[in-house]
């Protein structure tokens, strides 16, 4: 068995070293003497998967005998996209954490611990991106979303105990879901290759639901998101940015591997199911937008930032999986803005792989900054500050910044099939809405003061790869815009400076810049330094409307929390578990 293993795969052996490194890493730090230098170079673990998404050919693959399921490995042009994403956050934030914990502790051993959870979901995360099989995906996939509940509850604080068990109970449910889906492919092939790489299964309406059920948890779908505004204020900073960045991101890569994706969907309900998903991913991009703006810590606004994201990505993603293909589209008129995309095969893939790559960098680049804030002090805070400003206005979608394209590219693609939903005006309100959330973040975040630790000076394990993470995220994704597709890269980026684009764009930006400006700045006291009768009057006038607009503001915000607060609940999540067992009676009950 060994022989077949190892005989005729020269360089394809080495994708076994992307999930293999962090394990083997995890192995060795059991040994306590040499505990304290392994997690020196732990993060360093993510560094082979890196080399290997840059260097092996795409088409890589890597057969494993000996399993009844036909295991393997493989490297298509999907999985190295998010390999080298996944794999330089990972690398990044690593660095940044054993920083962060250097010194915390006299005997090392809560560092200990977050490395070694930190290494197993790094190997499960590249373990399902480079899967070729439906149960290695599901167990890599597995072991990541458990063990991210140590990260979670690092802190052993009573908000981390809490978010990690909602977290916990709603990944049961999850795993339950995508286990039920993985069920039924058994029973309905007999191979088990991923539908995405060319496996003759193709999911039936009970599997779907169940994979929506699963995978729309893991990616913070409306209704699924409750764990993550409790998990990224109590997970530290390093742990937020890759859960944030790229683990929510492993929900949507497993849509696009249990999706037959060079056949699309035949089946009646597909057109209608991912018309509902495309419907609850702009819902999302508005409401998590809206009840972020009451948020009152810096990463839990962050966290109801990626739920809005995350809609726009679910939009999209129920775009391309409705029409993979993309044909032309003869009853839909030119557009002024993007009329030689129409009819690329690969304009969704593309668009989608680009707003993957703008979220990652950003969200990270804003989480590690948040640490980077709490950890210094005087000019260098200030520094900082203004730094955050790039990723900040980016994820708002601000000219000449990466969220302006991938915006773009999203309404390039959803534009077509949108059908009948009001896109103009969700756009709209979730442009302005992220506006003001961005501006909530950065007056949040100024004002929480730095912490016991902050220093004067730049720490380099801090600062070096956030500086490095702020520099990928400015550039980064222009230049694989122009790798990627070279002979458009010029139109697209002319389009994303037409006038046309910048007038429907910026309408939400000028006004959601001028209300963040006055947040900024304060104007509004100066005008009461006149002793006139006229300005009294005025101002008894206008105190009296902020008070109504004050007491409409609580009003809103009550109603908002209750209703956030209900999903983090109990008996919310009992329910929604009664629903999984109806869905698993269901799904048995068709598959027999």
């Amino acid at each position: 068995m060994f022989g077949d293993l190892f005989w005729g795969h020269g360089s394809n052996l080495l994708l076994l070293l992307a999930p293999l490194a962090p394990l083997i890493t995890l192995l060795a730090m059991a040994r306590p003497s040499s505990r304290q230098k392994l997690v020196t170079i732990a993060p360093w673990s993510a560094l082979p998967a890196l080399l290997l998404g840059l260097m092996l050919p795409v088409g890589a693959q890597l057969d494993l005998p000996g399993t009844w399921w036909q295991a393997g490995l493989i490297l298509d042009d999907v999985g190295r996209f998010f390999l080298v994403v996944t794999a330089l956050l990972w690398l990044l934030s690593g660095i940044f954490a054993t920083a962060w914990f250097g010194g915390e502790h006299a005997d090392r051993r809560r560092d200990h611990l977050f490395m070694a959870f930190f290494l197993a979901a790094m190997a499960g995360h590249f373990g399902l991106i480079l899967a070729q099989d439906i149960p290695t995906f599901y167990l890599c996939f597995a072991l990541m979303g458990f063990s991210s509940y140590g990260l979670i509850v690092h802190d052993q604080t009573w908000s981390s105990r809490r978010a990690g068990r909602l977290y916990l109970f709603m990944l049961m449910v999850g795993e339950l879901g995508l286990f039920g889906g993985v069920a039924l492919a058994a029973t309905q092939s007999t191979a088990m290759l991923l539908p995405g790489l060319g496996g003759a299964w193709v999911p039936g309406f009970a599997a779907v639901l169940l994979f929506a059920l699963g995978l729309g948890i893991k990616a913070g779908m409306l209704g699924g998101h409750g764990w993550l505004p409790l998990a990224h204020p109590a997970a530290p900073i390093p742990a937020s940015a890759v859960l944030s960045g790229v683990m929510i991101k492993a929900g949507l890569f497993g849509w696009l591997r249990l999706t037959p994706l060079e056949t699309g969907w035949t089946a009646a309900w597909s057109e209608a199911f991912f018309g509902v998903m495309m419907l609850l991913g702009a819902t999302a991009a508005v409401y998590a937008a809206v009840v972020g703006l009451w948020q009152k810590t810096p990463k839990t606004i962050l966290a109801y930032s990626s739920v809005s994201q995350m809609g726009w990505l679910t939009l999209l993603l129920g775009a391309y999986l409705a029409y993979p293909t993309y044909p032309t589209y003869p009853t839909y008129p030119a557009h002024p803005v993007y009329p030689a995309y129409l009819g690329n095969s690969d304009l969704g893939q593309a668009a989608l792989m680009l707003f993957i790559l703008h979220h990652a960098l950003a969200k990270g680049a804003l989480f590690l900054g948040v640490g980077i804030l709490q950890r210094s002090a005087g000019a260098f805070r200030r520094l900082a500050w203004w730094l955050l400003l790039l990723p900040a206005a980016a994820l708002a979608g601000f000219p000449a910044t990466s969220g302006m394209l991938a915006k773009h590219a999203l309404e390039a693609v959803v534009g077509p099939l949108a059908g009948h939903m009001p896109l103009t005006s969700l756009f709209f309100l979730a442009t302005l809405g992220t506006t003001l959330l961005m501006g909530r973040f950065l007056l949040t975040v100024r004002s929480s003061g730095p912490d016991s630790k902050a220093k004067r000076a730049m720490v380099p394990g801090l600062w070096l790869p956030w500086l490095l993470l702020l520099g990928l995220s400015t550039t980064l994704p222009w230049l694989w815009l122009i790798g990627q597709t070279p002979d458009e890269a010029a139109a697209w980026a002319g389009a994303v400076w037409s006038l046309e684009t910048l007038r429907k764009g910026g309408g939400p930006l000028l006004l959601g810049g001028v209300i963040v400006i006055m947040a900024l700045s304060r104007p509004w006291p100066w005008a009461t330094t006149f002793g006139t009768a006229l300005l009294k009057e005025l101002r008894i006038q206008r105190h009296q409307r902020e008070r109504g607009l004050r007491r409409w503001w609580r009003r809103q915000e009550s109603a908002a929390l209750h209703f956030e607060h209900r999903l983090q609940q109990w008996p919310t999540a009992g329910r929604a578990l009664i629903l999984l067992a109806v869905l698993l009676g269901g799904s048995l009950l068709l598959a027999f």
